[in-house]
C-alpha cells in the first residue's frame, strides 16, 4: 500500500444501488473527521438513491459515476492505483457478485479490479437473498483472496419493513473498521486513539453458546444458550479493530467472521481450548453457558428406560474462567489481560455478580436475569448489569438488542485495556 506518515490517507467510499446508500454520506463524514482524504465512487443504481452532488457537498471532491465519462476517461485507474482502502457500502449482492466473478462493466467493479488495495465490503440486503449460497459463496470467494474483508451485516429492520439479517453495519462501526485497518497498514491515520479504534492489533478470546455433557450416546446434559449473545460480542471486538478467535459450544446460528472459529462440544473441550491461547491473548470475554456438572459415567451403549427412577452421579466440570485466570498468573501476564466473564441469575443478579467478580479475580463481569420475560436466552434483546473490579458500581444496559450491549461492551473493553497498557508503559 502507498501510504505515508506525512500525509494523510486516501479512502475511497464505492457506493451502489441501495436504500441504505443515504448511510453512506455518514460513512464519509466520519472518516473525513478521522482525517483521511476521501473520493467517491457511486453506480448508476446508487444515483437513484442518493445524488452525486450530495457527496461531492460532503468532500468537495468530484464524483465518478459513469465509466464512460469522457471527461474522465482514466479517472478510475488513477483511483484505483491512489487509494490506501476502499471502502464499498451498501454492497449489493450483484455487486458483491460481480467483483467475484471478475466482472469490470461498472466504474465501481472496474475500479476495485485494477487495485491491489484492501477492500471493506460493507453488505446489504434482505435476509433470503444474503443467505442465499450463491451470494455466501461469492463472499467466501472475495474473503479468500486475503485482501477483501467483510463487516455484517447485522439483524434489524430491512426496507421491505421486515426484520432480519441484512442490514448494514452502522456508519460508526465502518468507520472504525477501516480505521483499523488502515492502522494495520499505515500510519497515516492523524487521530488519537478512541474505544472504537483502540482494539486494533489486539487478540482476543470469546466464548459462546452452550455446553453439552453426556449421559450416552443419544442423552445429554445442556441449556438453552443460543450464542447470540457471545457471536454479538465476537463481532463487535472484530468491527473494533481487534483479532478474535470465537470458541463456541453447539448452536444452530452461523458465527460471524472473526479470524479463527472453533467449534467444541463439552465443558472440558472449551476449557482446552482457551487455556490453550492463555499465553497470548490480551482479551478474554466468557459469554458461553458452560455446564457446571458432568456425569461420572457415560455409558457407551444407549442406556434403556426402566419402570423405576434412575440415580446419575455427576461431577464438577472444569471451571473455564477460573482456571484461565489462574493460568495467566502463572505465566506473568494476569496484569496485561482484560478478562470479562457473564453471569445468568434468576435472583439477587446484582450480588450474585460480585461475588463472582471477587471469587473469580475477574476484570469485568455482566450478569443477567433470565427469569424475566423477553430477555436472555435465545432472544434478540437482552438486560445486563456490568460491574468492575475498579469501582464496583454497577451499569444497567438495555433492554436493548444484543448487537447494541456486544457494542457497548466492547467499548468498555476497549477503555480497560487502554487504561491497561497506558500503565504498562509508565517507567
Amino acid at each position: 500500500m502507498t501510504s505515508s506518515t506525512t500525509r494523510p490517507p486516501s479512502v475511497t467510499v464505492c457506493v451502489t444501488g441501495g436504500i441504505a446508500a443515504y448511510k453512506a454520506c455518514l460513512v464519509v463524514r466520519g472518516l473525513m473527521r478521522a482525517g483521511a482524504v476521501v473520493d467517491v465512487l457511486m453506480t448508476e443504481a446508487a444515483t437513484r438513491f442518493v445524488s452525486p452532488l450530495t457527496f461531492e457537498g460532503l468532500t468537495q471532491r468530484p464524483v465518478l459515476c459513469d465509466l464512460w465519462d469522457r471527461g474522465h476517461d482514466i479517472a478510475h485507474v488513477e483511483m484505483a492505483h491512489g487509494a490506501d482502502l476502499f471502502v464499498v457500502a451498501p454492497a449489493t449482492a450483484h455487486t458483491i457478485a460481480r467483483l467475484a466473478l471478475g466482472l469490470a462493466d461498472d466504474v465501481v467493479t472496474a475500479t476495485l479490479l485494477a487495485s491491489s488495495a484492501p477492500v471493506l465490503v460493507a453488505p446489504a440486503m434482505e435476509t433470503g437473498m444474503w443467505r442465499n449460497p450463491l451470494v455466501q459463496g461469492h463472499v467466501a470467494r472475495l474473503e479468500g483472496l486475503g485482501r477483501f474483508s467483510t463487516i455484517g451485516p447485522e439483524e434489524g429492520l430491512l426496507a421491505s419493513g421486515r426484520s432480519g439479517e441484512g442490514r448494514m453495519s452502522e456508519p460508526d462501526a465502518i468507520v472504525a473498521r477501516a480505521l483499523a485497518l488502515l492502522g494495520r497498514d499505515a500510519a497515516a491515520v492523524r487521530v488519537a486513539p478512541s474505544p472504537a479504534t483502540s482494539l486494533a492489533g489486539a487478540r482476543a478470546v470469546v466464548t459462546a453458546g452452550p455446553t453439552r455433557e453426556f449421559l450416552d450416546p443419544v442423552r445429554f446434559v445442556s441449556n438453552p444458550s443460543s450464542g447470540k449473545m457471545g457471536f454479538a460480542v465476537a463481532a463487535a471486538l472484530a468491527e473494533a479493530g481487534a483479532e478474535v478467535t470465537l470458541i463456541h459450544g453447539p448452536v444452530s446460528i452461523a458465527p460471524p467472521r472473526v479470524a479463527q472459529v472453533v467449534p467444541v462440544v463439552s465443558a472440558e473441550d472449551m476449557c482446552e481450548a482457551v487455556l490453550a491461547r492463555a499465553p497470548e491473548i490480551d482479551l478474554y470475554v466468557g459469554t458461553a453457558a458452560i455446564a457446571d456438572y458432568t456425569p461420572v459415567a457415560v455409558s457407551s451403549d444407549k442406556v434403556k428406560k426402566t419402570d423405576g427412577n434412575q440415580v446419575i452421579e455427576f461431577r464438577r466440570t472444569p471451571d473455564v474462567i477460573a482456571n484461565l485466570v489462574q493460568r495467566l498468573a502463572a505465566l506473568g501476564r494476569r496484569e496485561h489481560v482484560v478478562v470479562m466473564g457473564f453471569a445468568v441469575e434468576t435472583r439477587d443478579v446484582l450480588g450474585y455478580a460480585r461475588d463472582k467478580l471477587v471469587r473469580k479475580g475477574l476484570d469485568l463481569i455482566a450478569a443477567n436475569d433470565v427469569s424475566k420475560p423477553g430477555v436472555g436466552f435465545a432472544g434478540d434483546v437482552n438486560e445486563l448489569v456490568v460491574v468492575s473490579s475498579e469501582d464496583g458500581e454497577p451499569e444497567h444496559l438495555g433492554p436493548a438488542s444484543k448487537t447494541e450491549l456486544a457494542r457497548t461492551l466492547v467499548r468498555t473493553l476497549a477503555a480497560r485495556y487502554a487504561a491497561k497498557r497506558e500503565r504498562e508503559a509508565r517507567p
